[in-house]
């Protein structure tokens, strides 16, 4: 396989069509607040076998995999608005022989529109959710639904559909207008400024969560905004469904396993129900790698929010997720990726 390698974050810029360079800085971990990674690649996907210069790091603490350093908010703002569409179209999952793709159709078109085939497709993977509730008899407080980073409104469609009232919203403007002209309540926004007066009975994240400029703001709000035992569901990226050079890609700022999707909802006060591979959303919807995690807010649980300012609280959580075994160390991690991309026949980790 031929990867073109780009050299410099300047290029990178060029590729996205970006006309203004942006720094990049450290940044602490999302979930415990360390300054301590290990790097995991130096080297990410932007689509069509290219990758370029936005590393991955894992935490030495509790193992979260995210891109660090990291651009201002500025660019990711922009990003959504200007660059992510096309980098959607740029993706190889709309490639027909990929493994990822979907009956070999387009989940968006040429122009980074969404297609009828990806609103629709959303709309069956919104149907396997809500059978998938039904089945594990998950008891969900009121029929209102709060979708976080709902894309086209394939969610909404369907929920709303099956009797719930609902919520959504998302930064990426050609998204939300798909789903606006549907006739569904969509904010063009990101989800650190939605700001609801109702509650919710249920929220969802469906592969959203990963591309938040603040994922704890988020989660913060979407405490706030649920119900006392009302259930939140996150999708990750959980374990690699192809090469990690693709798994690790440049449109994702942090990647969610298994254990990372239970410590940060752990760290917000949320109860962990469940977290598995189990295919919630179909098995033939495309996204078959994924993880979901499954919580119920429990007002009574302890909050971890202030762990940067309060170093005994820091090591409280640290010591209670390592209790519940859902810290992986770095070499873990690389052993696990090593491990995965034999069968490919690369060596990304080495680059």
């Amino acid at each position: 396989m031929k990867l073109r390698r780009l050299r410099t974050i300047d290029e990178y810029f060029d590729l996205l069509g970006c006309d203004k360079n942006y720094p990049v800085s450290d940044v602490l971990c999302e979930i415990c607040n360390s300054n301590q990674f290990t790097t995991i690649c130096k080297h990410t996907d932007t689509g069509n076998n290219v990758l370029t210069p936005v590393p991955v790091k894992a935490c030495e603490s509790c193992g979260l995999l995210m891109q660090n350093p990291r651009f201002p908010e500025e660019f990711y703002i922009r990003y959504y608005d200007e660059f992510y569409p096309y980098m959607r179209v740029r993706s190889n999952s709309n490639i027909s022989k990929d493994p990822n793709n979907v009956s070999g159709n387009n989940i968006v078109n040429d122009d980074g529109k969404p297609s009828e085939f990806g609103f629709n497709s959303a709309i069956k993977r919104a149907k396997n959710l809500y059978d998938y509730i039904n089945k594990n008899n998950i008891s969900i407080p009121s029929k209102k639904l709060l979708d976080v980073g709902c894309g086209c409104g394939g969610f909404l469609y369907y929920f709303k559909k099956m009797g719930y009232e609902v919520t959504g919203n998302d930064p990426d403007n050609k998204a939300a207008e798909f789903g606006i002209n549907k006739g569904l309540e969509i904010e063009k926004i990101q989800a650190e400024k939605m700001h609801y007066k109702e509650k919710f009975g249920l929220v969802i994240i469906i592969g959203s969560l990963e591309h938040c400029f603040d994922p704890n703001k988020v989660l913060s709000k979407c405490w706030e905004m649920l119900e006392d035992n009302g259930v939140i569901i996150i999708e990750g990226r959980y374990f690699p469904i192809s090469e990690s050079f693709r798994w690790l890609n440049s449109n994702h700022h942090r990647f969610l396993t298994n254990t990372t999707s239970q410590s940060i909802l752990i760290k917000h006060g949320f109860e962990i129900m469940r977290s598995t591979t189990d295919p919630v959303c179909g098995a033939d919807t495309g996204r078959n790698g994924g993880g979901f995690a499954f919580a119920r807010k429990k007002s009574k649980n302890k909050r971890f929010l202030d762990i940067d300012k309060d170093l005994k609280k820091r090591e409280e959580f640290l010591k209670m997720i390592e209790k519940l075994n859902l810290i992986k160390s770095p070499s873990e991690i690389v052993e696990e990726v090593k491990l995965h991309d034999k069968k490919f026949d690369i060596e990304f980790l080495d680059n």
